[in-house]
């Protein structure tokens, strides 16, 4: 999902209020972040914009998201990219699932 207008105002207010413990504070733990990146892209996956957006972060386009956040999740089998190239625009995240992770070993 790379447009929040895609998504019904339900599924946005879902979205935003799993992003509160980040996007409400100015800074946030890394720890939080990841978490919180996990708990919303279970189950659908989201743009790096998106959840930029959601987070209220500062750097808009990503870039800082993608570095310390996302990349580091990928890396460690807890986040899928929907594309093989990292910096694909068209690139979003999924959490693994835990059959996933499974059928991984």
């Amino acid at each position: 999902m790379s447009d929040l207008s895609l998504l019904s105002e339900a599924e946005i207010d879902r979205l935003r209020q799993r992003a509160a413990p980040v996007s409400e504070r100015l800074r946030a733990s890394p720890e939080l972040v990841r978490n919180t990146v996990l708990a919303l892209c279970t189950g659908r996956y989201l743009g790096l914009r998106v959840l930029a957006n959601l987070l209220n972060r500062r750097d808009r386009d990503g870039k800082d998201l993608r570095t310390r956040i996302l990349n580091p999740l990928v890396a460690e089998g807890a986040l899928l990219r929907a594309y093989p190239k990292a910096n694909d625009p068209r690139q979003a995240y999924i959490t693994r699932t835990a059959t996933e992770k499974e059928q991984q070993r």
